[in-house]
């Protein structure tokens, strides 16, 4: 297996480039209503809160899911994409993007 090149793009909420919605729901900015995305992709919420860091699958997501304390991995499959809400604390990010890997 070859070594795949990692790249990592931060992106600001509301300043996403309209590639990133793009490639991540085929022009569609709502979440909620992309089936496609929705029918292949996986969210799961990622906290530290319980002082155990915990990455739980969320069925039948939509952007309110995404967590303003905490963070969120969107597996795509062909690409994941990691949140971090404005209050995820500097080990919920680690953490989070160690899972993401």
């Amino acid at each position: 297996m070859k070594n795949q090149v990692k790249t990592i793009v931060e992106i600001d909420e509301g300043a996403e480039p309209e590639e990133f919605w793009q490639s991540l729901l085929a022009g569609n900015k709502c979440v909620a209503t992309s089936y496609d995305l929705k029918k292949r992709a996986r969210l799961f919420q990622c906290s530290e809160r319980t002082s155990v860091f915990k990455a739980t699958e969320v069925e039948g997501f939509t952007q309110d899911d995404l967590p303003e304390r905490g963070a969120a991995i969107l597996d795509g499959y062909d690409e994941v994409f990691v949140w971090f809400g404005k209050q995820a604390t500097p080990t919920e990010k680690e953490m989070t993007l160690q899972t993401a890997e």
